[in-house]
């Protein structure tokens, strides 16, 4: 794996984090924990099990005084130890004192509330990211077309013009396309 993909986002372990320290969250976000974009395989494992083992044994108390611990010891009988430890190892700061057990409700809420937020912004603009991308490479595409078109009449008005400029801030177009009748 590379990428995003490649290592646990500090952004993702907390708010798995979030779930196994104050299991009393499911009660009113399970669909918007069910609905969250997670970029790695291990988070969509562990959010699957986190809600596996709310549905078997944490459905009866909704306080949020109910133990954090049940929900850790339910998930490692299920055999979430490893990925456990690497959500452990990815949470790099203690700043985040909401995600941890013992938390205020209202500070739980708030930080929960802050790493949604922030967490669908961040999949929003890699979707605009890859847009941009796409729209990008159609417009070098077509750039490489009237390259070929303007290089058939000597090109006397592609040099000079706004759009030349344009497209050369784009990026050079690869040479082969140019050079293709």
């Amino acid at each position: 794996m590379r990428g995003q993909r490649s290592a646990l986002s500090r952004r993702e372990a907390l708010i798995l984090q979030c779930l196994i320290n104050h299991p009393w969250l499911l009660h009113e976000h399970l669909e918007e924990v069910a609905a969250l974009e997670l970029a790695h395989p291990e988070a969509h494992k562990l959010r699957a099990g986190i809600i596996a083992a709310f549905a078997n044994d944490h459905h009866q108390v909704s306080e949020a005084t109910e133990p954090a611990g049940k929900m850790r010891a339910d998930l490692e009988a299920s055999g979430f130890s490893p990925i456990l430890q690497r959500l452990d190892r990815a949470i790099t700061t203690g700043a985040v004192w909401g995600a941890r057990s013992g938390a205020a409700r209202e500070d739980v809420l708030s930080t929960w509330r802050q790493l949604v937020a922030l967490h669908r912004q961040w999949h929003s603009l890699l979707r605009e990211l890859k847009d941009a991308g796409v729209r990008r490479a159609i417009h070098r595409s077509q750039s490489c077309v009237v390259a070929g078109r303007e290089g058939q009449d000597g090109g006397s008005r592609w040099h000079g013009s706004p759009d030349r400029r344009f497209w050369r801030a784009l990026g050079p177009v690869p040479a082969e396309r140019l050079s293709k009748k």
